[in-house]
């Protein structure tokens, strides 16, 4: 029930000054942004299995609080204030950062995971493979320059 004659109805959007403060904005919100995130990394990442999945639900966790929070430090002029201190959420944001990371690693997102992952998958062996039958091919058309 509204609180006087010109208070809005519950649920009422308008009612809300800005969407950090609000609940239900903030997790329509967050479930979308946890959505888009899943749908990259499963399409992205052939080589996970089932089991891999749980890892991938803490990367949209994850990725969700960093939106979040860079969007807040967006609207207030960056990490920094006017009185050149770090935001109070600067540490959380660091934070979230460097498990993101963390988990991008397991997954095998990024060059040096992603060539981790190739590796230990045999698939750095197949492209030599593949790549020494195609210089084999290529001498055989071309001709050796020893």
């Amino acid at each position: 029930m509204a609180r006087s004659s010109t208070s809005f109805a519950p649920g009422n959007r308008a009612a809300v000054r800005h969407s950090l403060k609000s609940r239900s904005i903030t997790a329509a919100r967050r479930a979308a942004t946890r959505a888009e995130v899943r749908v990259v990394l499963v399409a992205g990442l052939p080589h996970l299995e089932a089991s891999d999945l749980p890892l991938v639900d803490l990367a949209c966790d994850v990725i969700s609080d960093l939106r979040q929070i860079r969007a807040y430090l967006d609207a207030r002029g960056g990490i920094v204030n006017r009185k050149g201190q770090p935001q109070g959420c600067a540490t959380l944001y660091g934070s979230l950062m460097r498990q993101a990371v963390a988990i991008f690693d397991r997954l095998g997102i990024g060059p040096m995971a992603r060539g981790q992952v190739l590796s230990a998958l045999g698939a750095d062996n197949l492209r030599t493979v593949k790549a020494t039958e195609t210089i084999r091919e290529l001498q055989q058309l071309y001709g050796t320059d020893a």
